[in-house]
């Protein structure tokens, strides 16, 4: 999609790791994230209006939401809007997150 190449475009100007497309949901593969760093368990979903502005896809988006943080997934939602106006916004966000799970899977579980 033009969302989702947009987002790759801010990604790698900014010199983040590429994310997986349309990666297989582990506990659901016939569903996917839009994009996704699997090792950092953080997934990116891209919110068109077309697809996420009806009710029942709001409410099935939520609930997908909510079966990933049971997972320990970290799901975080876009728009064209965020993208176009907010860029840095999208980009700070994304690197925050990557580094911030970093930190964790580095630290001792046992603490």
């Amino acid at each position: 999609s033009v969302l989702e190449r947009r987002a790759l475009s801010l990604l790698r100007t900014a010199g983040l790791p590429e994310p997986k497309r349309e990666y297989p949901i582990p506990w659901s593969p016939d569903l996917r994230f839009d994009l996704a760093y699997p090792g950092s368990r953080l997934a990116i979903e891209l919110d068109g209006r077309r697809f996420h502005d009806r009710p029942d896809k709001f409410e099935t988006d939520r609930k997908r939401d909510r079966t990933a943080v049971e997972h320990r997934w970290t799901v975080v939602r876009f728009t064209w809007r965020d993208l176009e106006r907010r860029p840095d916004e999208f980009v700070r966000t994304v690197a925050s997150l990557l580094e911030s799970k970093r930190g964790l899977s580095g630290a001792n579980p046992h603490h």
